[in-house]
C-alpha cells in the first residue's frame, strides 16, 4: 500500500495467511463444537515445487446486506502442520493491497510457519482468481512499468472505474468487507481462535481484525507495520529519502564503497536534473522475450525506480553503482532493475483494488495542504500523492463504519518487526502500534521491507507456542547477512 510485499519475494512473510481437512480441524481447533458450515476442501499440489496442501474456495456475497445479489469465490489453500497435533491454525495475510495470499503457498520460506500448525492462505476479495480488480488496460506496453504508480491521467482511472463496474461494485472492496469474509472462513474451518502472520497492509488486516474480533486471535506476527492511522501515500516520500538516506550513509562509512562513490546523492540529483531537461531513451530487455526494446526515462520514472530498489536489502546494495553509471550517461542497469520491479508491482497488486481500499481509508484523510510539509526535500516529491489522490478522485469511494480507526487496547501478545531501512513502513511506525499492544515487542533489525530472518522465525515460533512475549527477550544477534554494497 504502501508498503507492499514487495514483488514476489516478500510474498514470503513479506508485502508482503492451512489447515487439513476440515472435518479434522474441526475436532482439533473447536473440540466437539462443528461449525454450521464448512469449506470443501481436496488434494492439490501448489507452486513450482508441488507442495501437496488442500484448496478449495470461499464462497461470499459481494454484498453482504444483499446475501442473494452477486457472488464471490474466493481462494483457498490449507498447507497441512508438519509436525503431529497443530494448534491453532495460522493465517497468513499478504501486502499491497492487492496480492493474492495463494500465491505464496508453495514458497518455501513459509515452511517455518508449519511447525506445529496448519497454514491458511486465502485471497482477500479483489485480489485473486475470480475476483482480481485491475484495469485491463494497465501494462499493455512496457514503457508501462516505468511509469510510477497512478501516473497515468485522471481519465483513464475514470474509464477503468466505468469498465469495471459492470461487473463489481468498487465501493465493496474494503478492508473490513474483507475482514468479515476472513472472519466466516474462520468460522467454517471450525476455529475457535487462530494465530496470524502479517506483513506490510497485511499488518493493516491484523490489526483491524484483532479490533474487531478481539477474542479470535491467539496471537500475531507483524512486519512492516502499517497503522490504522497513516495515510498511504502521504508519508512514501520521507520514508523512501530516509531509506536512501541510510544507503548513503552507510556507503560512506564503508572504506572501499566511499572510494568507489564518493557522492551518491549528488549523483542522484544530477541525474534527476539531466532527465528533467530531457528523458533519455533507453534499451532494457525483455524478459521474456529478450530482445532489445526502445524506452524513455524520465525523472519521475527514475525517482520511483529508485524508491522501489530500496525494497529489498540486496538491490539496495546496488543503488550507489547504479546512480554513478547513470550519472556518467549509462542507464542500462538502473532501466534494466527499474523495469523488472515495475512489472513486478502491477503484476502482483492490481491497482484498481489498491484503489478501493486507499482511497476511503486513507487518501481520503490527506488535505492538499498536507504534501508540501510532507514530501519537502526528497527525491521522490509529490508525484505519488498527487497522483493517487487524482485517481481517488474519480474512484468509487466507500464509507466506512466509525469505529474503523478508533483507539483500542488488546491483550493479544504481538510480535512487531520492522526495518531499519524500510523505504515505506518506517521503524517509527512499530513503536506507535506497539502502545495499542501493553503485551507486546517491538524488534528493529538491519532489514529492509517485511524482511524475516532467522532469529525472526525463532521468535515468532515461540510466540505462538508460549502466547507470550516480553521486549527484554525480543532481540537478535548482529545479523551477518546484509549484504555487500556492489562494487562493479
Amino acid at each position: 500500500m504502501t508498503g507492499w510485499n514487495f514483488p514476489m519475494r516478500h510474498l514470503r512473510i513479506t508485502a508482503l495467511t492451512v489447515l487439513a481437512v476440515a472435518a479434522l480441524a474441526a475436532q482439533a481447533w473447536a473440540g466437539s463444537r462443528s461449525p454450521p458450515r464448512t469449506v470443501e476442501l481436496s488434494d492439490c499440489q501448489v507452486g513450482r515445487s508441488r507442495t501437496a496442501a488442500r484448496c478449495g474456495t470461499l464462497n461470499v456475497p459481494e454484498d453482504r446486506a444483499n446475501p442473494t445479489g452477486r457472488r464471490l469465490s474466493l481462494k483457498v489453500v490449507v498447507l497441512p502442520s508438519l509436525t503431529p497435533s497443530p494448534a491453532e491454525p495460522v493465517f497468513l495475510l499478504v501486502g499491497g493491497p492487492g496480492q493474492a495470499a495463494t500465491d505464496a503457498a508453495g514458497d518455501p520460506a513459509v515452511a517455518w510457519m508449519r511447525q506445529g500448525h496448519d497454514l491458511v492462505m486465502f485471497d482477500f476479495r479483489g485480489t485473486g482468481e475470480g475476483s482480481r480488480l485491475d484495469c485491463p488496460f494497465t501494462g499493455a506496453a512496457a514503457q508501462a512499468f516505468l511509469t510510477p504508480l497512478f501516473g497515468e491521467a485522471q481519465a483513464f482511472w475514470r474509464d477503468c472505474a466505468m469498465h469495471l463496474s459492470h461487473t463489481a461494485d468498487l465501493k465493496l472492496y474494503t478492508t473490513p468487507i474483507a475482514l468479515e469474509d476472513m472472519d466466516e472462513l474462520r468460522q467454517r474451518l471450525g476455529a475457535d481462535q487462530i494465530d496470524i502472520v502479517g506483513s506490510s497492509y497485511g499488518t493493516r488486516a491484523a490489526i483491524a481484525y484483532i479490533h474487531a474480533y478481539p477474542r479470535r486471535v491467539r496471537a500475531a506476527l507483524l512486519t512492516g507495520i502499517l497503522p490504522m492511522d497513516n495515510r498511504t501515500p502521504l508519508n512514501h516520500a520521507s520514508a523512501a529519502q530516509n531509506a536512501l538516506d541510510l544507503t548513503v550513509a552507510e556507503c560512506a562509512r564503508q572504506t572501499a564503497c566511499h572510494a568507489a562513490f564518493p557522492d551518491p546523492a549528488g549523483d542522484l540529483r544530477a541525474v534527476l536534473d539531466t532527465l528533467r531537461a530531457r528523458p533519455a531513451r533507453v534499451s532494457p530487455k525483455d524478459q521474456e522475450t529478450g530482445a532489445a526494446m526502445s524506452l524513455t526515462l524520465d525523472a519521475a520514472e527514475f525517482a520511483e525506480g529508485v524508491r522501489l530498489q530500496l525494497y529489498d536489502m540486496a538491490t539496495a546494495r546496488r543503488l550507489p553503482l547504479l546512480l554513478r553509471k547513470a550519472r556518467e550517461g549509462d542507464y542500462a542497469a538502473f532501466a534494466q532493475a527499474a523495469l523488472s520491479n515495475g512489472k513486478g508491482v502491477r503484476q502482483y497488486s492490481p491497482l484498481a483494488l489498491m484503489l478501493s481500499v486507499t482511497c476511503p481509508e486513507d487518501v481520503s484523510r490527506i488535505s492538499p495542504t498536507d504534501i508540501p510539509p510532507a514530501t519537502a526535500g526528497t527525491f521522490l516529491g509529490d508525484q505519488r500523492v498527487r497522483g493517487q489522490m487524482s485517481a481517488c478522485a474519480v474512484w468509487p469511494t466507500a464509507r466506512l463504519p466509525k469505529s474503523y480507526y478508533a483507539r483500542f487496547s488488546s491483550e493479544v501478545p504481538v510480535l512487531l518487526v520492522s526495518g531499519a531501512h524500510d523505504p515505506v513502513t518506517p521503524p517509527r511506525w512499530g513503536d506507535e502500534v506497539l502502545k495499542s499492544f501493553p503485551h507486546g515487542a517491538h524488534l528493529i533489525t538491519q532489514g529492509a521491507h517485511a524482511d524475516i530472518n532467522a532469529c525472526v522465525e525463532h521468535l515468532a515460533a515461540k510466540l505462538f507456542q508460549t502466547r507470550s512475549i516480553k521486549s527484554s527477550d525480543v532481540h537478535c544477534p548482529e545479523e551477518s547477512d546484509i549484504p555487500p554494497f556492489v562494487l562493479k
